[in-house]
């Protein structure tokens, strides 16, 4: 597997991640692993504290996330320095993915130290979208 195979499948379970994970700045969780409510998200994006929000504030935040993600694209996509398509525990905490890090063994289906496209791809399956509780939807 190519790079920008391994690239695309860990950029799209990060924008997951992001998405419902969302906070200014890199503001710390209130409890780990817990996952902002609609008003903290709100809050977050109301940068002049009004109580509303602007377009421009909107895309703002909107602009800013994506910014985060193609850091966090970027590095995970450095990580790889063997070029061999996979990542492992060593290259994810050199290159400082943390949350890759922490989640290596359940992502690392097969147990051979290596985090591949296709195990990326099944630990979104198995997770699938997760409503703001850290429960999958639709359960």
């Amino acid at each position: 597997m190519n790079k920008k195979t391994l690239l695309l499948l860990v950029l799209s379970s990060l924008l997951v991640s992001f998405a419902a994970q969302a906070k200014p700045d890199g503001a710390p969780r209130d409890e780990k692993g817990k996952r902002p409510t609609p008003e903290e998200m709100f809050e977050r994006i109301d940068s002049n504290k009004d109580g509303s929000l602007s377009k421009e504030e909107f895309l703002a935040a909107h602009k800013k996330r994506g910014e985060n993600v193609k850091e966090q694209a970027n590095k995970v996509k450095d990580a790889d320095t063997n070029d061999n398509g996979s990542i492992s525990k060593n290259e994810a905490e050199a290159a400082g993915l943390k949350r890759l890090v922490e989640n290596f063994d359940k992502i690392d289906g097969n147990d051979d130290g290596e985090i591949t496209p296709k195990e990326m791809k099944a630990m979104r399956e198995r997770t699938g979208p997760q409503d703001g509780k850290g429960q999958k939807k639709g359960q």
